[in-house]
């Protein structure tokens, strides 16, 4: 199952345009590329969303259209709001993998790690000569906030290609039972209230990933390719004890353990 991304809304099993939330997403990449905050370009197009979940809607490659949802700013505009982006993550000498010159130069990894516990994305940085994935909220203001492990990115890599070695096709195409929704009202008025919650449903695209996952499992590579890994990979979550899941593009999760140079 995926969430439907914030403008859009599915009629007829395609995505189509939800018209006031699609002009709201325009209007973000506009005023955050004019130079808005993301928090202040939230509040002036009447996004109540988070820091961090501004930042994944400015991040995320879909608002340029893809196979499945048609595009709601053009390549040039979510190019521009990613440079603006880079430009200000370097300003503050965070994450390493924004001062790449290339795209060819960023790990594959770079958005698809998270913590398990808190839901912060793993973030990569150099420390004592050795480069490591750690919490983005491991240390706040000089105070440990998460006790999530510091992995370097070589034991990704391993266990990723230990979890691609060992997948059983029949097991990822078995569909995982649904989930019955449980949707909060949130308010009064019936129209607002079934719009909330058509917004809060998922696609149901399993059908779909799998047959994705399939066709590019057929060639799994003898080694670590970041290609291949994004072709099939949604993310990975790490807990605190160095067990990664492995989370697929339908959704199927499975587990490898990081241990060897995973230390708290």
């Amino acid at each position: 199952m995926a969430h439907i991304p914030y403008g859009y809304r599915i009629e007829k099993g395609r995505a189509v345009f939800e018209e006031t939330k699609t002009e709201q997403v325009k209007r973000l990449f506009a005023e955050y590329v004019s130079g808005s905050s993301l928090v202040s370009a939230g509040k002036k197009t009447g996004i109540g969303s988070s820091h961090a979940s501004l930042g994944r809607m400015i991040d995320n490659g879909v608002y340029m259209g893809d196979d499945f949802y048609p595009a709601i700013v053009s390549k040039e505009m979510w190019n521009k709001a990613r440079e603006e982006r880079k430009r200000r993550v370097e300003a503050l000498g965070r994450n390493k993998n924004y001062f790449a010159k290339d795209k060819s130069e960023r790990s594959p990894f770079w958005g698809k790690i998270f913590c398990s516990e808190c839901g912060s994305g793993y973030r990569r940085y150099l420390e004592d000569g050795k480069e490591r994935w750690k919490c983005g909220r491991r240390l706040v203001r000089k105070r440990v906030c998460c006790n999530s492990p510091m992995i370097p990115e070589h034991l990704f890599e391993d266990a990723f290609m230990k979890m691609v070695s060992e997948i059983d096709v029949s097991e990822i195409a078995a569909e995982p039972p649904k989930q019955k929704s449980n949707i909060e009202k949130k308010y009064d008025d019936p129209f607002k209230q079934a719009e909330y919650a058509y917004s809060q449903t998922p696609i149901d695209d399993f059908d779909y990933q799998t047959e994705k996952l399939v066709t590019v499992l057929q060639d799994i590579p003898t080694e670590f390719n970041g290609e291949f890994m994004l072709k099939i990979l949604k993310r990975i979550e790490v807990a605190h004890n160095g067990v990664a899941a492995f989370v697929l593009i339908n959704d199927k999760r499975f587990g490898e353990e990081l241990i060897s140079d995973a230390k708290p």
